[in-house]
């Protein structure tokens, strides 16, 4: 689906209510990491 802002969004209202959350750290550092490299590539050269 690619709603990556969304999905960070959800990952970090998911750590407010439990910090120990490993899985969602892991998860939301993927979803930036999309986001991330998805913008290197729309850039115009």
């Amino acid at each position: 689906m690619e709603k990556y802002e969304n999905a960070i969004q959800l990952f970090d209202n998911a750590l407010a209510m439990n910090p120990n959350f490993a899985e969602a750290y892991n998860n939301r550092g993927l979803a930036r990491s999309k986001i991330c490299h998805k913008s290197e590539y729309s850039l115009p050269y």
